[in-house]
């Protein structure tokens, strides 16, 4: 079995791709449907990425393969493999032992009459139900296309989800700072946790600075990397030029724009208040990170802002 896992991935390995594949987990004791799914699928592409097909002969392998690889997207799982309901034992298995709720199963069975569509259906947690005898590859690429969308959209919700609680925790570590360049350092630091916590990603590596306008001057209260050196002078010997439009504009509210240098946020209270932040090689990988930034960002400037009215009394 190990040798046909090992075979079966190296002929399957991905074109070069901006993002990693779809992992699709194919459990099937019938090498020829591992083979003939592998040959229907093997030009298919959603959203600008392949697939990588794992393999598993057994249910109790097809476990083994999911705690490996958890964030498997589809699951195509035979019913009926070492014994009649493997792929049934394997189904309560995903979503009970592994709590996993993310990963799309579709049954595919070649004795229906054993397990009838409308009795699994509504007592399996299972995305779809089909006999192995009407899944062309026609209806192959439809059921990929259905199953991986429900699949990406199920992640960007957890995602969107776990990033507002980050700029929660965020927050409150904000607010237990009582000095304004402490507050603005811990703007920096907070903005890494939130689009990065778990990875080395460009995120953590940028350098930014934060700054606020005192006595008609825009100085800058707190930076990190290649802007360490420009705390306490004036922000605009260090904003690139593509971002001093946006400084000397009298518009008052929030500001927020991707430069080609990086993102610049500010916070206009009045004529003669203003905030900023300024993150120099910050790369964002989709929306929803853009906008948990944002919003992140305009809350943290807020707090920034009252703070330093605080002081100025």
């Amino acid at each position: 079995m190990t040798d046909k896992l090992i075979f079966a991935e190296e002929q399957d390995s991905p074109v070069a791709s901006a993002h990693p594949p779809w992992k699709i987990l194919i459990v099937d004791d019938d090498e020829e449907v591992h083979s003939i799914t592998r040959l229907a699928l093997k030009s298919f592409q959603f959203d600008g990425r392949p697939l990588l097909f794992l393999h598993a002969h057994s249910g109790q392998e097809g476990l083994e393969r999911l705690r490996e690889h958890p964030d498997v997207a589809l699951c195509l799982l035979d019913v009926v493999m070492e014994t009649e309901n493997a792929g049934l034992t394997l189904v309560e298995s995903i979503r009970t032992e592994l709590n996993n709720h993310f990963v799309r199963i579709v049954l595919r069975t070649g004795q229906p009459g054993q397990a009838p569509e409308e009795t699994i259906i509504a007592d399996y947690d299972i995305n779809d139900y089909k006999e192995k005898t009407e899944l062309t590859r026609g209806k192959l690429h439809t059921l990929l296309f259905s199953c991986l969308r429900s699949y990406r959209d199920i992640i960007a919700l957890d995602r969107s989800r776990q990033g507002l609680e980050r700029i929660l925790e965020a927050s409150t570590r904000l607010h237990q700072k009582t000095y304004l360049s402490d507050f603005a350092a811990g703007i920096l630091q907070q903005i890494s946790a939130i689009l990065a916590p778990d990875e080395d990603a460009l995120y953590a590596l940028c350098d930014g600075i934060a700054a606020h306008e005192s006595c008609g001057e825009v100085k800058v209260v707190a930076a990190t990397g290649a802007f360490t050196k420009s705390i306490g002078h004036k922000a605009h010997s260090c904003l690139p030029a593509s971002a001093m439009s946006w400084l000397n504009g009298g518009e008052q509210g929030f500001t927020s724009v991707f430069l080609e240098e990086g993102y610049l946020c500010l916070y206009r209270s009045n004529e003669h208040h203003l905030s900023l932040l300024f993150l120099q090689g910050l790369t964002t990988r989709n929306a929803l990170e853009r906008h948990l930034l944002e919003v992140f960002c305009q809350n943290a400037l807020t707090a920034f802002e009252n703070m330093a009215l605080q002081a100025e009394r």
